[in-house]
């Protein structure tokens, strides 16, 4: 039980560091800032373009590294900045000096860094970031700059890590968590954020591992764990978190190997 219970509390660190981590707007992100230290604009040049006037700006070296539209002096329409090797870094799609459409993350070597959809400068619809050579890494959709919608996450091989829903901001219904050979490794139920609802932990043959229930993020009822073989281990009731009453134990050949009482998840006697 301890085993796996170590594996679900990794996967939970694991998924709020994710989490942090996708909801920093990408142009905030190191890579981008370290282009902007190398690349600190010296030049502009101002381009009357009807309504609107184009700028470009330049570095001490006399590169382009940015380049994009103003309307009545705020953002309005596509920027572009530039690496040092003029190929594009970001394309920005602005309205009214707020970021409105899709915002492109794009590295050195040429690939796809990460993608996103903003509406009056709140990230809005999918958010997606790729491992180098296009790989979708991540795969997140927000309503109103707050997480809202399908959560996914991908290994670096390829496979599923992790598939489920967020509701303004907070898990929502069954989160799966998968091994990378594609194999379940957890299934949590949540409601407002907490695991709410079944839950189950498997090996990496999908064999169930443990399964119960939870309350309000607190185990409750009737819980089990199984040895490798399916045979069950250990079985007995949780009651707000802590277990209660008769605990039995077994082998692997599914006989009694002893009986544990316990009160308030004190252990109060042991046959």
């Amino acid at each position: 039980m301890l085993r796996w219970m170590s594996c679900i509390a990794f996967l939970g660190l694991f998924s709020s560091a994710l989490h942090a981590q996708t909801s920093q707007r990408i142009d905030s992100s190191a890579a981008y800032q370290a282009y902007l230290r190398e690349n600190s604009p010296r030049d502009s040049v101002f381009m009357k373009m009807g309504e609107s006037e184009m700028l470009q700006v330049y570095n001490k070296f006399n590169v382009l590294i940015e380049e994009g539209y103003l309307k009545n002096k705020k953002k309005d329409g596509i920027w572009t900045t530039f690496h040092p090797s003029g190929f594009p870094a970001t394309v920005v799609s602005w309205r009214n000096g707020k970021k409105n459409g899709t915002e492109l993350l794009l590295g050195k070597d040429g690939y796809m860094e990460a993608s996103s959809s903003y509406l009056n400068d709140q990230l809005h619809g999918p958010l997606r970031v790729y491992f180098k050579g296009a790989r979708l890494n991540k795969e997140i959709y927000y309503k109103d700059g707050i997480e809202d919608g399908f959560r996914k996450m991908y290994f670096a091989s390829g496979g599923r890590q992790e598939e489920g829903r967020m509701k303004d901001g907070m898990r929502e219904g069954l989160t799966t968590w998968y091994y990378e050979n594609g194999k379940k490794a957890v299934e949590y139920e949540y409601k407002n954020g907490e695991i709410d609802g079944h839950a189950v932990t498997y090996t990496e043959q999908e064999v169930v591992a443990t399964m119960g229930e939870y309350k309000q993020g607190k185990q409750i009822g009737p819980w089990k764990e199984f040895h490798p073989n399916g045979q069950l281990k250990e079985q007995g009731s949780y009651l707000n978190g802590l277990k209660e009453g008769a605990w039995n134990s077994y082998d692997e050949k599914g006989k009694l190997l002893a009986t544990k009482d316990y009160k308030l998840g004190e252990l109060i006697q042991k046959k």
